[in-house]
């Protein structure tokens, strides 16, 4: 379970300026179950979940996430292959990540050619790669990792195969993915609960259908 704890952020927009993203709100999320957050625009959404991710910090209120091993967020902000080093190759990406985690380097790079297919690009740096394959291989390499629970922006935009991988590889680890996406079948197919963000508010209601019509932007 993470829990936003009376929780206050605004983010800055360049045409804008100062955005209220949650004022004074508190909820508890849980972390074994598959999660839409839904409301408000997809930059709100997105500090949300760099939140509960532990990647932003709060203006005010604290973030209760104990014992949770939590995934860095997979296409944060649109952005793809923030979790690289851009400068090194495909294969010594690979090496970083089994070394930090622990993890088999051989079997992870399986996992990699099985999903992304990238042959001879597996020792070319990653900053030559278009935006779609950095995207699709920072996936694969998150999922691969044992986390509690995972966090996806803009689901929409990963393959339909990998976004079914994703599911049925947190189902087996009993991991939770929370997530953002603008298409209504596909969160009806995904979503268990609904966290809806409205006027500086967020609130878990357990009726996805009911909360995605109900509370629309």
């Amino acid at each position: 379970m993470i829990y936003l704890c009376d929780i206050s952020k605004s983010v800055t927009e360049e045409h804008t300026g100062r955005k209220l993203v949650l004022q004074n709100s508190s909820v508890a999320v849980p972390t074994e179950r598959r999660i839409v957050l839904h409301g408000g625009d997809s930059r709100c959404l997105t500090e949300i979940l760099s939140m509960l991710a532990g990647v932003r910090k709060p203006d005010r209120g604290r973030i209760i996430a104990n014992r949770i091993r939590c995934s860095p967020v997979i296409n944060a902000g649109g952005t793809a292959g923030s979790t690289l080093v851009p400068q090194l190759t495909v294969l010594e990406n690979i090496r970083v990540v089994a070394r930090a985690y622990g993890l088999d380097e051989a079997r992870l790079l399986g996992v990699v050619e099985s999903a992304c297919h990238l042959d001879r690009l597996l020792a070319v740096p990653v900053r030559t790669f278009n935006w779609p394959t950095r995207r699709k291989l920072e996936a694969t390499l998150i999922a691969a990792l044992p986390f509690d629970c995972y966090f996806v922006d803009r689901l929409h935009e990963l393959e339909g195969q990998f976004v079914w991988q994703l599911i049925h590889v947190a189902g087996k680890r009993g991991a939770g993915i929370i997530f953002t996406s603008t298409r209504v079948k596909q969160t009806l197919k995904i979503a268990e609960m609904a966290i809806v963000v409205r006027n500086g508010s967020a609130e878990l209601l357990p009726h996805v259908r009911k909360a995605i019509t109900q509370h629309v932007h």
